[in-house]
């Protein structure tokens, strides 16, 4: 007879493959919000806005995830349809005409983050002439027709 002992069977490591798995998850996670940031309302700016001198305030400002520096900012009543979206980069004190966002069929709206950035307004290739001013907090940009306050709230 053999003397030797069994040697018990090893259970597989349940913990380092649920941890693997977590780690595969959120670098998939990650570069798709890196592909494809969606816009996020955000509440820290407000924007005041008048259209051939008449007043609104329906306008919103959204964030795209990981791009906190971006503001997008929509304007629902529209003098123009080339500017219904604007891009405020707070980084590079530019405000452009960005290509709108698109939506996804998971409900909702998400950008190209290598299309994050427009045509400035202040560039040649626009057709009409816009001043853009980055004040403490107040970002103001205006042509002929449109006239655009965004203002950072105070916390």
């Amino acid at each position: 007879m053999d003397n030797t002992a069994a040697t018990p069977k090893r259970k597989p490591r349940r913990w380092g493959f649920i941890g693997i798995g977590f780690a595969l998850v959120a670098v998939i996670v990650f570069g798709i919000l890196s592909a494809r940031p969606p816009l996020v309302a955000t509440e820290a700016y407000s924007v005041a806005y008048s259209v051939r001198g008449q007043p609104y305030t329906d306008a919103e400002v959204f964030r795209p995830v990981l791009m906190g520096h971006l503001l997008y900012v929509r304007l629902p009543v529209l003098a123009d349809t080339r500017y219904l979206w604007f891009l405020v980069d707070l980084r590079r004190s530019v405000v452009s005409s960005p290509l709108g966002p698109y939506h996804s069929s998971h409900g909702f709206d998400y950008i190209h983050s290598d299309q994050a950035f427009g045509v400035q307004l202040t560039d040649g290739k626009i057709e009409d002439h816009w001043t853009v001013s980055f004040e403490s907090g107040i970002i103001t940009f205006s042509n002929d027709s449109i006239h655009v306050t965004v203002t950072k709230r105070s916390a």
